[in-house]
This record gives C-alpha cells, structure tokens and sequence, in this order.
C-alpha cells in the first residue's frame, strides 16, 4: 500500500526540477504529449 501510494503521490503530486517543477501527470496535460507508458496508454 505505502509503494503504490507513493508511486501516485510521486507521478500526481511531487514537483519534478526536470520538468519546471511540474509533476509528471501536470507536465504532461499542459503539453499535450502522449504517453506510451503504465495506465494512460491504450492502443488504438
């Protein structure tokens, strides 16, 4: 339970300094990219 609430806190939540302290999620909304990886991605 602490590691999957920490991976969502992590890709939700907590500021990325590589991403202009966006969290992941966040970053990619505003950008409008596509993600290829874990529960966002679905296949045509």
């Amino acid at each position: 339970k602490k590691l999957a609430k920490w991976l969502i806190d992590y890709n939700t939540k907590i500021p990325h300094s590589s991403l202009n302290f966006k969290s992941p999620v966040q970053y990619l909304l505003e950008n409008h990219y596509e993600c290829h990886m874990y529960w966002t991605y679905t296949k045509p």
